[in-house]
């Protein structure tokens, strides 16, 4: 939680770092030890009492951290389903790392990391409604449920390493592909449900 007081201004994020604090200190991710669930359930009601949405300004992995797939999936998969937006610490395909951290999303050169292809993942851009439902499990379709409240156009960004033809499913809109950008249009008032497999 933060102890800052009422703040004024148009456009405020409230962007807490968020790191699994077990997992840097073991070296290995733990599920059932993991800081990272109640850090997210508290940055999360932090943001909700502020009104401020909630971007993780930053959280990765360790190089050498055993599981760092595993907890890099966990951890998005969470994000998304908090609606937050994020940042990951960080791209660097040098060989001079930031503070010796060795946590980029590449390797030196810039290849993978074994964590790197978790960040990749779809997105809603932009959300003419509001949202219901967001899940992202590894090995499950990838869901998005929202009221439409708007007459404008959502957008949910597909990469390409993703999936280059994703299966797309849309329920109470319609929807256009480029190959890079799903747009949906619905009419306000419609509950949306969006639906992608690799």
């Amino acid at each position: 939680p933060t102890t800052l007081g009422p703040i004024e201004g148009r456009d405020l994020v409230y962007a807490p770092h968020l790191y699994d604090a077990t997992a840097i200190l073991a070296g290995r991710f733990v599920p059932t030890l993991s800081t990272f669930p109640p850090a997210l359930a508290q940055v999360t009601r932090t943001a909700t009492a502020r009104q401020w949405p909630l971007v993780v300004g930053e959280f990765g992995a360790l190089g050498g951290l055993v599981g760092a797939d595993a907890m890099i999936e966990d951890q998005c998969r969470r994000l998304d389903a908090a609606f937050a937006s994020w940042m990951v610490w960080h791209y660097d395909p040098s060989d001079v790392d930031w503070n010796a951290e060795d946590a980029s999303i590449v390797r030196p050169g810039g290849g993978d990391r074994p964590w790197t292809a978790a960040v990749v993942r779809p997105y809603p851009r932009a959300l003419a409604g509001r949202p219901r439902r967001w899940q992202s499990d590894r090995g499950a379709p990838w869901v998005l449920e929202y009221d439409a409240e708007f007459d404008a156009p959502s957008e949910v960004v597909i990469p390409p390493r993703w999936s280059a033809r994703p299966d797309i499913a849309i329920d109470g809109a319609e929807g256009g592909f480029d190959g890079r950008v799903l747009t949906i249009d619905a009419r306000p008032g419609a509950r949306v449900r969006v639906q992608l497999q690799r």
